[in-house]
């Protein structure tokens, strides 16, 4: 009988949980960070590098096509989001979805500029097809730019601003300017402000060099009041990929656009859009260099960066998969470094599909659903041994009772635990068949059809 969760731990619109493989999946197009960046969850295999929710690598144990599946869109309280079927399972707190620990990717060829010259460049520096200028009134920023340039280039003044510079060095030609090479190959040369973006290269090196890109962008174009922060930009890109530095860091960047309006010789015109990130970092992690600005900034001592999940909602019906992790917490890292889990109980899902009504789950794991008992309201039956029979009493049960949702975790007991159908097989063989299971299948499969037929 189903009983009251209690900390130490639900029947009927779905099931949430089943065995590995037969469920908890994202669709093909879902992206599965790795030590070197992004891979598409169709594209990964047994024994592919992940990232799991310390920032660290684990690696993928099993990976199960799921054919056509139900997709719902699971958005947070930043606004990032990410699908999944409706069984794939999350680990929240409070309803919480846990951040992910500073990332640690795989470092490649060392990077060509130094990344916080870089990410000034980004700001405020102008890529021509023949030449780089930085215009920035800071000296502080001035300074340490000329200190850290390749060797041979230096900020010579330009007759258009006092502080306009052209990064040149003495009679280097276009040709060798080891900055305009570098931009090049990036292919960031020409592009305008509205088109700039952050190379893979500096967007997946190490955490250092991505806190030094980070700051270089926000002591040119990041505002700071005390714990909050804002960064603006005109380009989408870019903003999306200073979006990704900070939740690769452990923060979290909410982005919005604003269309500004103006008005010139009396006739009213609509300006540029801009893309505004309202920033939230661990305490680690020092937003600003320029010490005017990391004047202004006080590093956040409690309201740590934390996502709530505030909506799901149906997709539509696309080819999907799971994948099962060697991580301690079974956890990996999806879209917008969500950190997600395709083992435990999704309680969070459950919840919302419940819509106010009971939530029942049956807890096949030695009683570890109840870790969720005070974070979460549902009744909860755990089972010792698992005879397909006992599942199918459960379905009828729960479904008597009036529940709205059931969680199975998990099913694969009902397979290959104690008293599973895997051991039925061996009882029948032995008692019937002389031990031949091949024909002991004959029974035991109408004891399996009746579990996947049970409602």
């Amino acid at each position: 009988m189903f009983t009251k969760a209690v900390k130490y731990q639900s029947f009927l619109k779905m099931s949430l949980s089943g065995v590995a493989g037969s469920g908890k999946a994202q669709p093909l197009d879902a992206k599965i960070l790795t030590p070197t960046g992004w891979k598409l969850m169709g594209d990964v295999r047994v024994g592919d590098a992940i990232i799991n929710s310390q920032g660290d690598v684990s690696h993928v144990l099993g990976v199960y096509p799921q054919g056509e599946k139900e997709i719902y869109r699971v958005t947070l309280s930043d606004g990032s989001s990410t699908e999944c079927c409706d069984d794939h399972l999350w680990r929240t707190q409070t309803r919480l979805e846990p951040m992910v620990k500073a990332i640690e990717f795989e470092e490649q060829a060392p990077l060509a500029l130094d990344p916080y010259v870089f990410g000034v460049l980004l700001g405020d520096g102008c890529f021509q097809e023949r030449w780089v200028t930085l215009s920035n009134p800071e000296l502080f920023i001035q300074d340490y730019v000329r200190e850290h340039l390749p060797h041979g280039l230096g900020l010579s003044p330009t007759k258009s601003s006092s502080y306009e510079f052209r990064v040149s060095g003495g009679r280097m030609t276009v040709g060798n300017n080891p900055v305009v090479t570098a931009l090049r190959e990036d292919g960031l040369v020409g592009k305008k402000s509205t088109e700039k973006f952050i190379p893979d290269r500096y967007k997946f090196a190490g955490v250092e060099h991505r806190i030094a890109l980070l700051q270089g962008l926000l002591d040119t174009d990041g505002y700071a009041r005390g714990c909050s922060l804002e960064y603006s930009s005109s380009s989408p890109r870019l903003a999306q990929d200073v979006q990704f530095l900070v939740e690769s860091l452990g923060g979290k960047a909410h982005m919005a656009e604003k269309t500004p309006h103006y008005t010139h010789r009396g006739e009213y015109r609509q300006g540029a859009p801009s893309y505004r990130l309202c920033i939230s970092l661990p305490p680690d992690v020092a937003p600003f260099r320029l010490p005017r600005k990391a004047s202004q900034y006080i590093p956040r001592s409690k309201y740590l960066p934390a996502r709530s999940i505030q909506e799901v909602t149906f997709v539509g019906v696309t080819p999907a998969q799971c994948i099962a992790v060697d991580a301690p917490d079974q956890l990996y890292v999806t879209d917008h470094c969500i950190v997600t889990h395709n083992t435990w109980t999704s309680l969070t899902l459950a919840t919302a599909l419940a819509d106010g009504q009971g939530v029942a789950l049956i807890d096949t794991e030695h009683g570890s659903a109840s870790l969720y008992a005070d974070l979460f309201s549902f009744d909860v039956l755990e089972l010792d041994t698992f005879h397909p029979q006992k599942f199918i009493d459960a379905l009828v049960e729960a479904e008597q009772a009036g529940y709205a949702v059931l969680i199975i975790d998990s099913l694969s007991h009902a397979w290959n635990g104690k008293g599973g159908l895997l051991d039925v097989v061996d009882n029948i063989a032995v008692r019937k068949y002389k031990g031949n299971s091949f024909n002991a299948w004959k029974d035991a499969g109408l004891i399996q059809n009746a579990l996947v037929e049970a409602r």
